[in-house]
């Protein structure tokens, strides 16, 4: 009897906190999988959440739902995201949003459908207009405006400039016939340019959205002094600088405190995930909570009167925020040149914190950005640009670019590389193989179709990651059953000994990624050992440590030169100061180091 009753005790307990064990369990479960896909997560800036009251999480989202597992899982306050609905419905995506308590978001281009027929712009600007308001008049070819549009719904048409696909969208109106309507404005693109003719064009119609149900979920949730996750470029993208940010974290934010004037002051924390080829397994991420930036109260009083504009300040001030800890660059390359800049910068007996490296790469990016057109600047990008190339074509990274070997030490260090990555490749092909073979597949499959349905994306690696997670989560399981059945009927095995090898497979597995990641970093170096022994790069072989160095030199003293011009304050808070950097140079070119002669510098974290 007492045993019964205990049992309904606590299915009773469990049944009432469902809620906070779901939460619990998908987290413990999400932290799993993303050490497994992650070699290292970095955070930085903890120190910068408070404790308490109401919170929006804000981040940049460059890999699509591995960026809201990160967060989920870095954050030091529990929250829940906002998520689209069409992710909801998804069977592993889904089922862990609402194990999190995430609220739904329907978007509009969720909900986008091809309109009939053909549209074309008029070379008269809007006669029906009686407000004033210069709008766009669009008529049509075999379309049915009267049954397929409202007022409020928007229509977005295509154009191709550089071979990209741009889209561009206006709000409708008035709907005047089955072949005219009325534009609030030209059509606009992300990027504010205008589209104002055109000839026959298929559109898509974007419906208006009613979002009072979703927003008043949010405004529960922070006058409740609980955290909100958002990610406000709408979309995730692999692009290297920020899309324009959709002002739902602005009316969230004032809408929660002019609907409880009691409540404590929403904060918006800016949080910039940087991703180190974190498409690809066992790669890097570093995650980094900005400065929280307070809901100013005389914002909230003006959107009493005046809600867009309100809103759009709010939004100038995160967008600034969000700018702070994210690197904004136009290009890859561009952004591959400032990442070896800030590592010639460095000198390399030097061990910088993960936060000192990742502020380099950023006051880089900040420089960059101001200073691009100087002839200077502009001189020693070229010759960055050119160096990565020949770094590229040797196999070799800059923080070994100084080292010449003689050939019996590069045999030997073949023999070794050779022998390493055999021996640690071999468990983990034989384990995992397949299921990595039909990952890779399949995310690359998912990939070229998000690029074909998006204008954002320019290669599509923003998802991979994630398929290649969900498919390792189904497949995984199945790959185990399919061994542990194997080893039930065609092993000979005792089943004492069978039970012992199915309980520790994903031990051995986990062993296995391990040992398979040392491999693939030992194999790296097969490939300059070899070019070693080539005649025709044994030029560019000997000759590396010397051009590194001028390079070297040459990015710092172009740092000395042009640091001033960013502005006192900035070139006042330097991530190394002056004497550091002259101590380490000196130390460098004598090729030692004496950490204990520099008591002020501490205890430096490797990276």
């Amino acid at each position: 009897v007492l045993l019964s009753i205990s049992w309904v005790i606590l299915l009773f307990l469990a049944w009432f906190w469902r809620r906070e064990i779901s939460f619990h369990a998908a987290r413990t479960f999400l932290t799993l999988i993303l050490n497994i896909f992650f070699s290292r997560i970095d955070v930085v800036g903890l120190q910068n959440v408070p404790q308490n009251g109401p919170l929006i999480f804000v981040a940049n989202h460059q890999n699509q739902f591995v960026d809201g597992l990160v967060l989920f899982v870095k954050a030091p306050r529990n929250l829940g995201f906002l998520v689209a609905a069409k992710s909801m419905s998804r069977p592993i995506i889904g089922f862990f949003a609402k194990c999190i308590n995430s609220i739904p978001v329907t978007r509009a281009q969720d909900c986008a459908k091809t309109g009939s027929g053909f549209i074309y712009s008029t070379s008269e600007i809007n006669q029906f207009d009686t407000t004033n308001q210069i709008g766009l008049t669009v008529s049509g070819i075999d379309t049915k405006f009267s049954s397929e549009l409202s007022v409020g719904d928007s229509i977005m048409v295509f154009n191709y400039q550089n071979n990209r696909k741009i889209a561009f969208s206006a709000r409708v109106s008035r709907v005047m016939t089955n072949t005219l309507l009325v534009l609030e404005s030209a059509f606009r693109d992300e990027q504010e340019n205008q589209l104002n003719k055109f000839e026959q064009l298929t559109f898509q119609i974007i419906p208006k959205i009613e979002q009072s149900e979703m927003y008043n979920s949010v405004f529960e949730t922070l006058e409740s002094n609980h955290c909100i996750g958002i990610f406000p470029e709408g979309g995730s993208h692999d692009r290297t600088e920020l899309l324009p940010l959709k002002p739902g974290v602005g009316i969230m934010a004032l809408g929660a405190m002019n609907n409880n004037p009691n409540m404590a002051r929403v904060a918006v924390i800016p949080c910039g995930l940087h991703y180190f080829q974190g498409h690809r397994f066992r790669s890097r991420c570093v995650i980094e909570f900005g400065s929280p930036l307070y809901v100013p109260s005389e914002l909230v009083n003006e959107y009493q009167k005046n809600k867009r504009s309100s809103v759009a300040k709010l939004m100038h001030k995160v967008e600034a925020s969000l700018r702070s800890v994210t690197i904004n660059v136009p290009n890859y390359e561009v952004l591959t040149a400032i990442q070896l800049a800030r590592r010639l910068y460095t000198p390399q007996k030097m061990r910088l914190t993960i936060e000192q490296q990742l502020h380099l790469n950023q006051r880089f990016a900040a420089a960059y950005a101001k200073l691009k057109d100087e002839p200077e600047v502009h001189e020693l990008l070229t010759s960055i640009k050119a160096y990565s190339k020949l770094l590229k074509r040797l196999g070799i990274r800059n923080y070994k670019a100084d080292e010449i070997q003689s050939k019996a030490q590069l045999i030997m260090k073949l023999i070794y590389v050779i022998l390493v990555s055999m021996l640690a490749l071999i468990p983990g092909i034989l384990l995992h193989f397949p299921v990595g073979v039909a990952c890779k597949i399949l995310s690359i499959k998912e990939a070229k179709k998000a690029v074909k349905a998006s204008t954002v994306k320019i290669a599509g690696r923003d998802v991979i990651a994630s398929y290649k997670i969900m498919t390792a989560m189904v497949l995984m399981p199945t790959w185990y059953t399919f061994l542990s059945v194997l080893l039930i009927f065609c092993s000979g095995f005792h089943w004492t000994s069978i039970a012992f090898l199915i309980i520790i497979m994903p031990l051995f597995s986990y062993l296995g990624i391990l040992f398979a990641e040392q491999g693939i970093i030992t194999s790296r170096s097969f490939k300059p050992l070899i070019l070693r022994f080539l005649p025709w790069y044994q030029k560019e072989h000997d000759q590396l440590p010397n051009s590194t160095r001028l390079l070297t030199s040459k990015v710092r003293e172009i740092v000395e030169k042009m640091g001033s011009k960013m502005g006192e304050e900035f070139w006042s808070q330097r991530v190394i100061s002056k004497q550091e950097l002259d101590y380490y140079c000196i130390l460098e070119d004598q090729n030692q180091i004496d950490i204990q002669r520099i008591p002020s510098l501490g205890v430096l974290d490797v990276w």
